[in-house]
């Protein structure tokens, strides 16, 4: 991490917890909580410092932070109990509170919001929605909850990743998409929120692979995704899963601004009985991020999705500290390890590993590599030229 205020929270990690997840919490609070959270910790570590500390010691440390003595013995051993950022941030809630969205909607709707899913992961609020109507209008007791009420509970089932084992195999049916993330990066010397592209399963909703990049570096999020998808699905030779023999459908939500570079996904380079059926979804200004909050809901870990930022915009900030670049990405990476674990502690299928899917899972990587990086090279090539007409501009004048 090239963040210095990573060693100070390494030093104060309790059992299980990791530097990436402490600091994925810590960029999903505003400037001003970060701020509290360190000079806190700060104070707490230069207490702790001391080989041994004097009653006095303990009131210096507390008035700074601006606590009684009593106090300051609570927030240590809050830090050893629920990690520093948990225990320093103000207001923080370690227990969340009950609401329909976690806690889940009145019998017999629940029932069906969880059965439509199961069933189609992807599923439209919209389709949910009418099946939750055509329930409530079968029973004269049953009210409709509201689309709000819908809206959010269905965004917290596919947060849990509850799926059901895919009958294709992994890898069948896949999305391509990007959206714009609540993490706020580094760039060239200014704060810019970040742009995740995600490659996900769509029958599974295992993220395949993912880029994040700034504002103007989506086609390069394409590129970063195919290369982590390559070393992801690698990794998942480890597990017993049930990988497709090829992939069938393949999706590609087309980001604003790469709509002239459409027609370059292409399967034309696979023998004729592995070319998958290829939709570009290259229409709508609002298209990017539908499929994945359909798949993945509303967040990944603590970084929200921003659904209604334009990509081309430049986009508003959300308060946080910005993070650089590949920290960002580290920060990422360990919030899809996550997502992912829970997603194959259910469908790997025991402790044999079947030779056939380890190589069905290679095949897998090259055929994505194969449709997905001519778009990426292409924009790439635009990118390099145009870097190299600008340099040529500036050196004549």
């Amino acid at each position: 991490m090239k963040d210095a205020r990573a060693a100070l929270l390494a030093r104060h990690l309790t059992g299980g917890n990791q530097l990436e997840g402490e600091l994925a919490l810590l960029a999903s609070l505003s400037a001003d909580k970060q701020a509290t959270v360190f000079k806190r910790l700060s104070v707490l570590d230069g207490y702790l410092a001391k080989t041994s500390p004097t009653s006095a010691d303990a009131d210096l440390a507390a008035a700074q932070i601006g606590v009684a003595r009593r106090q300051l013995y609570r927030l240590l051993a809050k830090v050893s109990e629920v990690g520093p950022v948990r225990a320093l941030s103000p207001g923080y809630r370690n227990v969340e509170r009950s609401a329909p969205s976690k806690d889940g909607l009145p019998e017999p709707i629940e029932a069906i919001v969880r059965q439509t899913l199961f069933g189609q992961p992807d599923a439209k609020i919209a389709q949910i929605e009418a099946a939750v109507r055509e329930e409530c209008n079968r029973f004269e007791d049953l009210s409709f909850p509201g689309q709000t009420a819908i809206r959010r509970r269905v965004h917290a089932l596919r947060r849990l990743a509850l799926v059901p084992r895919p009958k294709d195999g992994v890898g069948a049916r896949i999305a391509v998409d990007q959206v714009c993330l609540d993490l706020t990066i580094h760039t060239a010397g200014n704060p810019r929120l970040s742009i995740a592209t995600f490659i996900i399963d769509r029958d599974t909703r295992l993220i395949l692979g993912a880029g994040l990049t700034a504002q103007d570096g989506v086609g390069q999020g394409l590129a970063d995704a195919v290369k982590d998808a390559d070393r992801r699905l690698a990794g998942f030779q480890r597990k017993s899963l049930l990988v497709a023999g090829q992939i069938t459908e393949l999706m590609w939500i087309v980001p604003p601004g790469l709509e002239r570079f459409a027609d370059s996904i292409s399967s034309g380079d696979l023998p004729a009985g592995r070319k998958p059926v290829i939709d570009v979804v290259g229409a709508g200004p609002r298209r990017h991020g539908d499929a994945i909050l359909r798949l993945l809901g509303d967040k990944i870990g603590r970084f929200r999705f921003r659904r209604n930022v334009e990509l081309t915009d430049e986009p508003p900030l959300s308060g946080e500290i910005p993070v650089y670049l590949d920290d960002g990405q580290r920060l990422l990476g360990f919030t899809i390890d996550s997502w992912n674990d829970r997603i194959l502690s259910d469908i790997t299928q025991g402790p044999k590993i079947c030779p056939k899917h380890a190589k069905r899972l290679d095949q897998l990587a090259g055929d994505l590599t194969t449709i997905l990086s001519l778009i990426a090279r292409k924009v790439a090539e635009e990118h390099a030229a145009a870097l190299k007409q600008q340099h040529m501009s500036d050196s004549s004048l």
